[in-house]
């Protein structure tokens, strides 16, 4: 059961990805990295020390009117998520719908977290 909610959870994440185009901020040190994704793929990065703001709104235009058309890779769109979605990330524009439904599979996540608590624990049962 762990694994259906799992493989939802993913595909309901990745499929709102897909619907909306985002620039963020991360910083890094004294620098900051500032990315522009559009339907789940990496259309432009850019890393400043001062600026951010600038290059938030030079890379939401430079990307406006890109258009992906070949699908993009799910593995592609796991690592932007990824980077999205790790703490200190700042999101400074979303335009489309970046959501999950409310009675999506995230609800039973707990199954999820207690199959990935079963794999830590150290020390192997048998059956006698």
């Amino acid at each position: 059961m762990s694994a259906v909610v799992d493989g939802a959870m993913r595909a309901q994440r990745l499929g709102s990805l897909a619907r909306c185009s985002i620039v963020a901020v991360r910083p890094d040190g004294e620098w900051w990295d500032v990315v522009a994704v559009r339907r789940g793929a990496l259309v432009g990065s850019e890393r400043v020390r001062a600026g951010v703001w600038e290059a938030a709104d030079r890379l939401r235009a430079l990307t406006s009117d890109l258009g992906v058309d070949s699908p993009v890779l799910v593995e592609e769109r796991e690592l932007v998520s990824r980077w999205i979605e790790t703490p200190g990330t700042r999101l400074l524009y979303v335009d489309g719908e970046w959501s999950s439904p409310v009675d999506g599979a995230g609800r039973h996540a707990r199954w999820v977290d207690a199959r990935r608590a079963d794999r830590t624990v150290t020390g192997v049962l048998r059956r006698t």
